[in-house]
């Protein structure tokens, strides 16, 4: 049983060795390639603002997003310190379980036993906070809306508005009528360079194609429940999109947990198992 536990342990650990070494590996890129990866980014959001008529917000909206990756820049850092952790742990575990050194397998067990604790507390945590962090996101997205004046303005509440209704197929929090509370919004509305005047409902709320066209010509001039999404909230829409993150968080969280805890057991097990070496008593 204790060469199977041996045999055990030395497997998960080369497993995380070898994770540790595809984080350091990851956050080095992340690190390395950001300016060509913020370029994309910049390059996509050119191309909408092309198809919304606006191109001479194009240098505020790029200072914008460089400023927010310049602020996200130690995420890859982050990632490369992650992934020195979990080597040098699983490298404790490595020589503790080849050596049968007691003090290295408790070192080992030590961290293990902290991450598993972190682990579950962050489960605990988000699974007592998350109606607050839902209700939180549809707080933020009934501002956008009572906040929203056109597709052309680019404010972030305006910005925010567009992004969940087009994505999500969806219009104001519960239907095209929640836009009646807008107090920007006049019945005027633009995109692609042509305004549309007295319309019943924001442009957001017609239907869209991947290259962010009307799916019918006919929306905005009349709105229907075929062209249109006004008897299709957002509030529905969005609580469905954060319990499917949640159920992924969740799920992360506990087999993270559970891993960790059968490592612990393994460890545990193997420290029981080293005998301390006789002491010589002198005659």
């Amino acid at each position: 049983m204790s060469c199977c536990g041996s045999a055990v342990l030395t497997i998960i650990n080369i497993v995380f060795i070898t994770f540790g070494f595809l984080l350091i590996i990851g956050g080095i890129i992340a690190v390395r390639f950001q300016r060509e990866t913020i370029d994309k980014i910049i390059n996509l959001i050119n191309t909408m603002l092309k198809h919304l008529g606006n191109e001479s917000q194009q240098e505020a909206i790029n200072n914008y997003i460089r400023n927010i990756f310049k602020f996200g820049s130690p995420i890859g850092t982050a990632i490369v310190i992650i992934g020195i952790g979990c080597v040098i742990i699983s490298l404790f575990g490595i020589c503790g379980v080849c050596m049968n050194n007691k003090k290295l397998l408790g070192i080992y067990a030590f961290f293990v036993g902290i991450l598993a604790v972190a682990m579950l507390l962050t489960l605990a945590l988000y699974y007592y906070q998350r109606k607050v962090l839902i209700e939180t996101g549809l707080d933020l997205f009934r501002n956008s809306l009572k906040n929203y004046k056109s597709m052309a303005s680019l404010t972030p509440d305006n910005v925010l508005a567009v992004f969940v209704s087009i994505s999500l197929n969806c219009c104001g929090e519960n239907g095209g009528d929640d836009f009646k509370n807008a107090i920007d919004f006049t019945g005027n509305d633009a995109l692609n360079d042509q305004t549309y005047t007295n319309i019943k409902y924001p442009l957001v709320c017609c239907k869209f194609n991947p290259q962010i066209n009307f799916v019918d010509p006919e929306c905005p001039r009349g709105f229907t429940i075929t062209n249109s999404n006004i008897n299709r909230g957002c509030k529905v829409e969005l609580e469905e999109a954060f319990s499917q993150y949640s159920y992924i968080v969740v799920i992360a969280l506990t087999s993270g947990s559970v891993l960790q805890m059968v490592i612990l057991s393994f460890a545990v097990f193997k420290i029981r198992s080293i005998r301390d070496k006789p002491t010589s008593v002198e005659d």
